[in-house]
């Protein structure tokens, strides 16, 4: 009777205190939709009030778990696009998953934001665009990119003409943040034969199809390393950034070939170090083995808005920290970015911390971190340039050295204008001589002269 009475109790307790918290938290919920109360503030504030309760509740045996639901779904519902839940996993297996990106339901700035995290068989972790089966290998915050695995269609047969996998290959990233790069990327197709296609739509819905074609070897002889010629190998460029995109073949421009057995068309990153190798047209083993670290490049943005527009709406704008700022991105959106002598993550409050120069700086005087900038002086009794080798020098030094130079210099220029004066003037009197003597003889100047001496005498 008496543990029937006292179950009677604890699960009366229980309701009166989960009644009492939907109370506190629809109160708080009103409040922070009327402005009343910061975003971070409430978050912290209703953490904090959830832990005191949880700590009364478990003096008194009873269950917390249909409260921390609850405070996780307000927190999804009403503040988690400003800040993220201290209970989010900031990692999936060794990768680091920094804000505005969350790993799991509710953790991101928005579903957009949300990324799957999956461990296999082998206990090894893979974290993945949302809704895609595009892997993420990297997201750098400052750059506003994500590095993942490149896309690969592999179309290969056993017996000509019965093909294996004659599919497409597709991503549609219209529900993420994320673009395909049309700077960062280039289309590869690999094979004898065969013309790769890449198929985008735009962010303005446009469709645009792309591709190029990769020529039939009939000399295997021709082909080089690290050359991709047009024969067994061709690239093109990304035409457009786009949100959704298709790899495929065009099945009626596959020939037979002797040289190889299956043909690649991808997406891989420009700059990145990955070549043509001739091996691949034989040996699909070799291809793979050299595939498996072939990345390309997804950017991303926060919305689809420009800086202009996010700021009339401070309330959803994402450049949080002081000392951010907003960067208006290729007419794609805006994303956010630490102004200079900062960095860190502008998605949060007070992420961008400034950077202490002084630690990575060729400084030869006495380096003062400031903030947002530095100060590279000489020591104390000297004076000059602290940022060069040999920049500074005692008191008074400098000066008498400087001096010689000063007066070295002086005499030279005093001394090239007396004697440029002295030239020009001998050269003025010749010329004026000269003027003279020809004007006198070509108007009769000689028999006037003549004249006047049987005259007056030759003291004229």
């Amino acid at each position: 009777m008496s543990s029937i009475v006292n179950h009677q109790l604890s699960k009366s307790m229980r309701e009166r205190e989960r009644e009492r918290d939907r109370e506190d938290y629809r109160d708080r919920e009103d409040r922070e939709t009327k402005g009343d109360l910061e975003s971070t503030e409430a978050t912290e504030k209703t953490w904090r009030l959830f832990r005191e309760r949880e700590a009364e509740k478990n003096k008194l045996g009873v269950d917390t778990g249909a409260t921390a639901a609850a405070i996780a779904c307000f927190l999804t519902s009403s503040v988690a696009q400003l800040t993220q839940s201290p209970w989010c996993p900031t990692h999936c297996g060794d990768m680091k998953v920094d804000f505005p990106f969350g790993v799991g339901e509710g953790c991101g700035r928005s579903k957009q934001f949300q990324l799957d995290c999956e461990k296999n068989d082998l206990d090894n972790f893979s974290i993945f665009v949302v809704h895609t089966r595009i892997e993420v290998l990297s997201i750098s915050i400052s750059e506003g990119q994500a590095r993942v695995k490149s896309p690969i269609n592999r179309l290969c047969y056993s017996r000509f003409p019965t093909f294996i996998n004659p599919n497409v290959l597709e991503a549609n990233l219209v529900e993420t943040p994320f673009w395909l790069s049309s700077n960062a990327n280039k289309f590869m197709v690999i094979g004898s034969g065969g013309l790769g296609g890449l198929g985008l739509i735009t962010g303005t819905m446009s469709k645009i199809k792309s591709g190029c074609m990769a020529w039939q070897v009939f000399d295997e002889e021709i082909l080089v390393d690290s050359l991709c010629s047009g024969i067994g190998c061709c690239e093109s460029i990304i035409p457009y950034p786009s949100k959704y995109f298709q790899i495929y073949f065009d099945m009626n421009s596959l020939p037979a070939s002797v040289f190889n057995t299956c043909r690649y068309a991808m997406l891989v990153e420009a700059d990145d170090i990955f070549k043509f190798r001739t091996s691949y047209l034989r040996s699909p083993e070799s291809f793979e083995k050299d595939a498996i670290s072939l990345l390309a490049v997804l950017d991303w943005t926060i919305s689809n808005d420009t800086c202009n527009i996010a700021q009339e709406n401070m309330t959803s704008y994402a450049c949080v920290s002081s000392h951010s700022k907003c960067i208006d991105y290729n007419n794609l959106g805006y994303r956010c970015s630490c102004i200079q002598g900062y960095q860190g993550n502008p998605y949060v409050p007070s992420g961008c911390q400034d950077i202490d120069e002084c630690l990575n700086l060729n400084c030869f005087g006495i380096c003062t971190n400031t903030l947002g900038s530095f100060k590279c002086e000489c020591p104390p009794g000297t004076h000059g340039n602290g940022s060069i080798s040999g920049g500074c020098y005692k008191n008074g030094q400098k000066i008498q050295f400087w001096g010689k130079i000063v007066i070295g210099f002086s005499i030279f220029i005093v001394v090239l204008l007396l004697s440029s004066s002295l030239v020009y003037s001998v050269y003025q009197r010749r010329k004026v001589a000269a003027i003279k003597r020809k004007y006198f003889q070509q108007y009769g100047g000689h028999l006037f002269l003549e004249e006047m001496k049987s005259k007056h005498g030759v003291s004229f």
